[in-house]
Order: C-alpha cells, then structure tokens, then sequence
C-alpha cells in the first residue's frame, strides 16, 4: 500500500515543479515579439538596437538612443493577420526609460506597397506619465483607412526622437479590435 500512494506522491510532485507550456495568445493577439529569437538570424549591421542591457521579459530588448535613431522594425503585410480586413488594430509595447533624457516613440506605419506612400503614421511617446527607471506599457489603437489592402505593409519600431541617453522597449504586441 506505501509503494502505490509513494509513487501517486512523486508524480504529483514532479508534475508542480515542471514547467508549463507557455499559453497560446489570447483574443485576437495576431502578433508578438519579445525579440528573444532574433540574435544569430539578422545581419550584425541590422542588429545593432538588439540589446541584452535591459529586457521587460527574458533577456533581449531593443534599444535606442543617441547614434541610434531607428530600432529594428517589426513589417508584414496586413493581410497576413486576417483573412477578413481588420478595422482597427492595437499596437502595443512596454517600454523603459532610464532618466528623463530618453524620449522613445514606439510608431506604427502604414505603406501603400504600390507607390511607397505612407497611409498612416502614428507614434506613441513612453515620456508622458512615465515613472522613471520603470517599465511602462504604450499602446495606439489605429483605425486602418479604407485604403489598407491585403498588401499594404505594416512597419512597427522604436524612434528616439531626439533623446540624449538610451531607452528601451520590449514585449511587441498587435492586436486586432475590430
């Protein structure tokens, strides 16, 4: 009778301290990057906003600042979300501002892939209400113009706008609202 509830036991045990698969995305998350997978794929002379100083979630954020203008951007095609046109996405991201003299936008492009005209830009600044030296996340929820198209490309990344020390933003978020 020991042996049966001892092994009932250990497999209980074992099972608590394993480790859960992560979840699936919840609703109508249509994209994530916690930019952790992308060292060793891309190019070193892309890769240059890919930082392991500071990160939200596991190791890996990006990171802009004087010298780096322009963070790695997040671009697909609309249509690559949905097989029915969306109307309007959330664009989200945490971001980390050491001082005040970091003053990142998390923006979010819109491209007509045809002419290369922008259809939208729409920025999101981390320095409004921000406490700093904390991870805060920003978010734009952006009404698509009637004329987004399956092809039309969406561009996501971190601007510096001007900043005079590095700030950070992780854990990349595209959900789809309506």
């Amino acid at each position: 009778m020991r042996f049966p509830l001892c092994v009932l036991f250990l497999c209980s045990l074992l099972s608590a301290c394993s480790k859960k698969k992560p979840e699936a995305p919840q609703g109508n998350v249509v994209a994530h990057n916690d930019f952790e997978n992308l060292e060793g794929w891309i190019p070193a002379e892309t890769a240059g906003s890919l930082t392991q100083e500071a990160a939200h979630s596991g190791t890996t954020a990006l990171k802009v600042g004087p010298g780096l203008n322009y963070s790695m951007s997040y671009s697909n095609m609309l249509g690559k979300f949905s097989k029915v046109r969306p109307n309007k996405i959330r664009v989200a991201a945490w971001g980390l501002l050491p001082t005040k003299n970091s003053n990142p936008v998390l923006v979010t492009e819109l491209v007509n892939p045809t002419n290369g005209t922008k259809l939208i830009w729409e920025g999101v600044t981390f320095g409004k209400d921000q406490k700093y030296g904390r991870w805060i996340r920003r978010y734009a929820d952006i009404t698509l113009p009637p004329e987004a198209t399956y092809d039309t490309q969406i561009f996501v990344y971190a601007w510096n706008n001007g900043g005079i020390e590095p700030a950070y933003v992780d854990d990349l978020e595209i959900t789809i609202l309506e």
